[in-house]
């Protein structure tokens, strides 16, 4: 029996994450874009022991990472979770803080193990139906929410750590659909370049990352045991509901788009429009300014000419411009002294030659 806690460890840097995956049973192009990390090359050993950290869609905005740790075979529900936790803080690349929702479990169990152990480790409790069980390729399974449990025929640590690897993948996709889902929606509510942006990365991640069936149809067990996880855990489902919010998404982005383009079009217009209002008021200005040219230049011809046939004379200036301001010169005479009255009422003359020398200069 092998017993395993699968961690959530997306949040973590995964630096140290680096090497190819070594499996052989999923499509290449999805192979490709997986890191893995392990304690030690447990899977040619009979036990399994520490751990693998599986890196998912690497160099993807939505790039998923899941620990596979190996627990003590004989650990119930709750002390499965505790050695998981312990063991997560004494290695680098875990989470701080283990949620309740960032665990599943997985049971690589005998047929002859009881289901009440099966319903145990995976649930807390011992309530189990017989009609939960799935028969795949001649193996009991129990794929839901909370695990995956195979009662296999015999003890194999190379076909359990395979197993476990396809439940990572699945619950790497449920992760991924569920991050695109949230990025959706929040895009949607801001629509413009990051509504554009999403959209391109969950294209890209869909048309590159995600397959309807993973596992190489060569590798029949596995392949059967991920069908069994995608109906249980509803990834096809999830899929198909990403694939409508992208349709969706992409209505709202091209919207976005003949928008913008509509509100380009009318601030061109009202450039344009704005531009003729201008060169308007210039070309108003400009004649303006050619009128009062033009008048000017009339005046000095007009003046010109006016000097040119008359001779310019002081008075021959004044006249022409009084003739031209319609005003006149101030006349000025001189003024000539009235003659002295006579007495009698006639007048007298004096003869200046018969004065007195004496009158003349006062005695």
């Amino acid at each position: 029996m092998y017993k395993a806690v699968l961690i959530d460890c997306s949040s973590c840097p995964a630096s140290r994450v680096d090497k190819p995956f070594p499996g052989k049973f999923l499509v290449n192009a999805l192979a490709e874009t997986i890191r893995t990390s392990r304690t030690s090359a447990w899977t040619n050993a009979d036990d399994l022991s520490g751990h693998e950290m599986l890196r998912f869609f690497v160099d993807s905005p939505y790039e998923q990472a899941v620990a596979v740790v190996w627990v003590d075979p004989e650990a119930d529900y709750d002390e499965a979770n505790k050695q998981a936790k312990a063991y997560a803080k004494d290695h680098p690349g875990f989470p701080q803080i283990i949620e309740s929702n960032d665990v599943r479990h997985f049971l690589w169990a005998s047929e002859k193990d009881d289901d009440l152990e099966v319903a145990r480790y995976l649930r807390g409790n011992t309530k189990i139906r017989a009609s939960w069980f799935t028969e795949v390729n001649g193996l009991r399974c129990l794929a839901d929410a909370q695990g995956f449990a195979v009662m296999a025929d015999g003890n194999g640590a190379s076909r359990a750590a395979r197993a476990a690897q396809a439940h990572a993948l699945a619950i790497a996709y449920q992760n991924a659909l569920y991050d695109i889902a949230n990025s959706i929606s929040m895009a949607a509510k801001t629509p413009g370049p990051r509504a554009e942006a999403t959209l391109s990365n969950v294209s890209c991640f869909m048309a590159a990352h995600y397959f309807g069936h993973p596992v190489l149809p060569n590798t029949r067990e596995l392949r059967d045991f991920y069908g069994l996880l995608r109906d249980k855990q509803s990834i096809a489902e999830q899929f198909q509901e990403a694939v409508s919010q992208v349709e969706r998404l992409a209505q709202v982005v091209r919207e976005s788009r003949r928008d913008s383009e509509r509100q380009e079009r009318i601030a061109a217009q009202d450039r344009k429009e704005l531009q003729k209002e201008l060169q308007e008021t210039r070309d108003r200005k400009l004649a303006g300014r050619l009128n009062r040219l033009n008048v000017w230049v009339a005046l000095a011809g007009l003046a010109v000419t006016a000097a040119g046939v008359t001779q310019i004379t002081p008075e021959g200036l004044g006249k022409w411009w009084d003739a031209w301001t319609g005003t006149k010169a101030v006349e000025t005479t001189t003024a000539t002294p009235a003659p002295l009255p006579e007495r009698g009422g006639h007048t007298t003359k004096i003869d200046a030659s018969k004065e007195k020398p004496h009158e003349r200069g006062g005695s």
